[in-house]
């Protein structure tokens, strides 16, 4: 996974959908949240009421520190919630077991909003302090670890989770900053839930915008958990029509049966691509090569990473897919208004026996775009592959078992056909995996002299990865 474009298939803009100029709900129309609204508007000052937003100021000021209280709202004026079921973040059920030292150190040393090295300092120093309890000491979170266990063991409450968020401002000052993001929606010309030009709907990039200004409490795992249920939820909301969908996608014929689909924004591209992706090459073996639903895919990625939950929308930025899964895909007799509009700008391809389709963002300046069309050519193309195998093999057996490991720990399936292309793809773009630059490069540039070789039209791909190495970008950390 991770120009212009050859013939145009189709050709659509965007969604278009929520009024503009909306007057801010009543209190009314938040139904059976409107005593807890009633409750905030007592205790805290609110800050935003729209027909998109309602906002509370906790603190007051002059404190170094701001919280705030997020309601995200629907239509009709109430608090929209999450389309699928899911545990909640807020029951304290933690996502699997922890041994004693670290219930230890996470409940007394960690905070939020530390970054990933605080968060390391802060487990070695709890490692040292853990040492330097008293038996008794050490016994009392022994036991609070096997209560831990007990109470995962308990089912856990699922519902749609209310879009109530809770937020700490990093300083004050963004106080304001935030105000002018959120009222800035009251005066929106346009569908505030449509976008222009390639960019995210206004809406879902003004909450962007708002949860990079703190950390995200409640109840989402996650400021791209938020996002991506934010997505889901409000399309849900608004009911966007496979018309929208459509105005969203460009697909284009790149040659040698490879059909690439531009997507106008990285959520709607990774929300339509996903259930066809994850068909193809999902780390969990029982979900591989069978439909499964949006509620199962997300269960399972909040299962596989606790601490972040459902991100996949945020995360990748490029998709391949061979077309028999593509097909078989589509043929599902329960398809998602996003997946018919895809199936329909497809169109005829679908009806060649052999084919592949790749998907990246309009305008997408990476690599993206080659990489995808690496993966195609391995797919569609003997002699390409048959080369590729070759300069694979001359490889190293160390180098190597240190790219797959490090493709495992990026959530890429163990799965040795899947391993061998992505090592494939990611060496011809430049990227070294984890290695240093004297173990892959020589590899780098023969995997580009073979591309360049059968690619033939496309072959102007590599001057942008060639581009992008000679100004120092490649994507891995240097020697």
């Amino acid at each position: 996974m991770a120009h212009e474009m050859a013939t145009a298939v189709h050709h659509y803009v965007l969604m278009s959908r929520y009024p503009s100029a909306l007057p801010p709900p009543s209190k009314e129309a938040l139904g059976s949240d409107v005593a807890e609204a009633r409750e905030l508007d007592g205790k805290y000052k609110c800050v935003v009421s729209n027909s998109y937003f309602r906002v509370w100021q906790h603190s007051a000021n002059n404190c170094s520190n701001l919280k705030i209280t997020i309601w995200c709202l629907a239509r009709d004026g109430s608090v929209l919630r999450t389309l699928h079921e899911f545990a909640c973040v807020s029951d304290g059920m933690p996502a699997k077991h922890k041994a004693p030292m670290t219930l230890f150190v996470d409940e007394t040393l960690l905070k939020p909003g530390m970054g990933v090295e605080d968060m390391k300092q802060a487990r070695i120093k709890g490692a040292k302090l853990w040492r330097t309890l008293s038996p008794d000491e050490q016994n009392l979170w022994k036991e609070k670890a096997m209560d831990t266990r007990r109470r995962i063991a308990q089912p856990q409450r699922k519902e749609r989770i209310a879009f109530k968020l809770i937020m700490n401002l990093d300083s004050q000052e963004l106080l304001e900053p935030v105000r002018n993001m959120l009222c800035h929606l009251d005066n929106a010309q346009s569908s505030a839930f449509s976008s222009g030009e390639g960019r995210e709907p206004v809406v879902l990039a003004t909450l962007r915008g708002v949860l990079r200004c703190g950390f995200l409490e409640v109840p989402f795992r996650s400021s791209a958990e938020c996002l991506c249920e934010y997505w889901d939820a409000k399309n849900f909301d608004l009911g966007t029509s496979i018309e929208e969908y459509k105005q969203c996608m460009v697909c284009s014929d790149l040659g040698q049966h490879i059909f690439h689909v531009q997507f106008a924004h990285q959520m709607v591209m990774a929300s339509t691509m996903l259930r066809l992706q994850e068909r193809y090459e999902c780390p969990n073996d029982e979900m591989r090569g069978r439909c499964f639903s949006m509620a199962e895919y997300k269960a399972w990625e909040r299962k596989n990473d606790p601490a972040r939950g459902f991100k996949y929308y945020e995360h990748w930025p490029g998709f391949n897919v061979p077309g028999s899964v593509v097909k078989a895909a589509l043929q599902e007799d329960e398809l998602l208004p996003r997946d018919q509009a895809l199936k329909q700008i497809l169109g005829d391809s679908l009806s060649l026996p052999n084919f592949y389709v790749i998907g990246t963002t309009s305008g997408d300046s990476s690599d993206s775009l080659y990489h995808e069309v690496c993966h195609a050519m391995y797919e569609l193309n003997a002699e390409y592959r048959a080369d590729v195998d070759a300069e694979l093999a001359q490889i190293a057996e160390g180098p190597m078992c240190r790219m797959k490991a490090y493709l495992r720990c990026e959530q890429y399936a163990n799965v040795e056909r899947i391993l061998q292309d992505e090592v494939h793809a990611y060496l011809s773009e430049g990227d070294k995996l984890g290695c240093k630059h004297s173990e892959v490069s020589r590899h780098t540039q023969r995997l580009q002299a073979i591309f360049s070789k059968h690619a033939g039209t496309l072959s102007f791909l590599l001057d942008g990865v060639l581009a992008t190495d000679s100004d120092g970008c490649s994507s891995s950390e240097d020697d």
